[in-house]
């Protein structure tokens, strides 16, 4: 689902369980949120077995040349925490 839904250079990537990554570069902040929605509608549109949640939560933050890889990884997942929080298949933004 992730390639059909990516451009040639976004790198797609599994971080553990159920969670992945994208690198998306020369993409906005805001952009990468529309990308980052586009995904959660895509999945949870899917024709899945019954009883099967397919809520998404994502966090989206912007990865930096003066920030190390470790610090744009823990804000996105502080964003998706938020959105966990905030109620479950959404997408949030980094502070």
């Amino acid at each position: 689902m992730l390639q059909n839904n990516l451009r040639a250079n976004d790198l797609p990537g599994r971080l553990g369980g159920d969670e992945f990554a994208v690198l998306l570069p020369d993409t906005g902040l805001e952009e990468a949120k529309g990308l980052a929605e586009r995904l959660r509608q895509t999945i949870e549109a899917m024709p899945v077995g019954i009883g099967t949640d397919k809520t998404v939560n994502a966090g989206v933050a912007r990865a930096i040349p003066t920030l190390d890889k470790e610090a744009a990884i823990d804000a996105a997942d502080q964003a998706l925490y938020r959105a966990t929080v905030a109620g479950r298949n959404r997408v949030e933004l980094a502070d």
